[in-house]
């Protein structure tokens, strides 16, 4: 990598400030690299522990809230409580390890990533905007989804915000994007190295930089580690819900369907309901996708360095210390994985499109049999 620059970007910093807030991350000097107020974020995390539990409670026992899930059929209850209890559990769990766990992963991920960020230099004023925009969809989307279930649910808009699961939605929203925000820094430190490993192999000096590029590439390997000790179980009930809310979207619309489209029921709730659920697939699927190009690069830079081996005469010093370069690197070749259960990879994409394609053909056939059933009866009956 080059020599680091002398500024360092604000994106993070002021995204850290606003999710401070909810506490999805923990609250850190930038400048002085340093945690504030450790007592005051733990009592802050146990308010909002108790917060969200209260919410949980109070939504459990609303009448109107009983009477309605009632009214569902026995898969929109389950898919119900399997989406409400992941989004509750990832909240738990990014409050807990941001007030009480991990400070030490958090220290070092914050570490190399102002390490990275001084010696890349990117443009992330677009960041700004971005996030911006995505808040107001998201925002609209809800609030447009929470009038319509006001309606349904006979109480006010503002109640129906804080008893449905609205509120852990927008916790996994933030959260993808600080992944996100983490996982494209790392891949830009990668393209980086690759542009570094291409310039100095054709310089003379090329023998001297071999120490810098293998220990920049170490730093990016373990900040991966860390990443994944961090935030491997948030990914895993992150993908989850995402493949139960495409089946729980999928089964209420379909089930609403089969009412009077012209019901403004199906507008007001089903519509927005959906269109939320291609907000956060749209999410997920890009911090996967970051993933896989973040892999990608890395994958590059070892192929880099055994195609550049041919440039050099055998038993030379370049040979060798490219081949010691490869060797050392080699050893530090990281993945995102969730937990060490499983890698992150673009099939993940395509496993909740194949799962929400298997359902949908399941339920049209079954809501078809239903269909000709009736048909059936009814013409016996004449």
């Amino acid at each position: 990598m080059s020599t680091p620059s002398s500024k360092c970007s604000n994106f993070l910093p002021f995204l850290f400030s606003y999710l401070n807030v909810f506490l999805i991350a923990p609250r850190y000097d930038f400048t002085n690299e340093r945690f504030h107020e450790t007592i005051l974020t733990k009592i802050q995390g146990c308010c909002l522990i108790f917060t969200s539990l209260i919410l949980t409670a109070a939504a459990i026992i609303t009448e109107s809230v009983e009477n309605f899930f009632g009214m569902l059929i026995p898969s929109e209850k389950i898919l119900y409580i399997l989406t409400s209890t992941t989004l509750l559990a990832l909240t738990l769990t990014t409050i807990t390890k941001s007030a009480f766990l991990d400070v030490k992963n958090w220290k070092t991920l914050l570490t190399n990533y102002q390490y990275i960020d001084k010696k890349v230099a990117t443009r992330e004023s677009h960041l700004y905007y971005k996030f911006v925009l995505k808040q107001i969809m998201f925002l609209v989307a809800v609030i447009y989804l929470s009038y319509g279930w006001s309606l349904s649910l006979n109480m006010p808009p503002v109640k129906v915000l804080l008893i449905t699961p609205f509120v852990e939605l927008y916790y996994e929203y933030l959260l993808i994007t600080l992944l996100t925000t983490f996982v494209d820094k790392i891949r830009n430190g990668y393209s980086h190295l690759n542009a570094s490993l291409i310039k100095w192999s054709h310089d003379p000096k090329f023998i001297n930089e071999m120490r810098s590029l293998s220990q920049d590439y170490r730093r990016l390997g373990h900040t991966i580690d860390v990443f994944n000790d961090l935030f491997g179980y948030q990914m895993i009930l992150i993908i989850f819900h995402c493949g139960a809310h495409a089946v729980s979207s999928l089964n209420f619309t379909l089930n609403s369907g089969r009412a009077d489209l012209t019901d403004p029921f199906f507008f007001n709730t089903v519509c927005p309901n959906f269109c939320l659920f291609c907000f956060a697939f749209v999410n997920i699927s890009t911090v996967v996708m970051s993933m896989s190009a973040t892999v990608k690069e890395s994958q590059k830079f070892l192929d880099l360095a055994y195609t550049i081996q041919d440039k050099f005469k055998l038993e030379s010093r370049e040979i060798e210390a490219i081949i010691k370069l490869t060797n050392y690197s080699q050893r530090f070749y990281r993945e995102f994985s969730a937990g060490g259960f499983f890698k992150f990879s673009k099939t993940i994409i395509f496993s909740i499109i194949g799962q929400g394609a298997t359902y949908f053909i399941i339920t049209a056939q079954f809501n078809g049999s239903q269909f000709s059933k009736n048909c059936t009866h009814k013409s016996h009956n004449k």
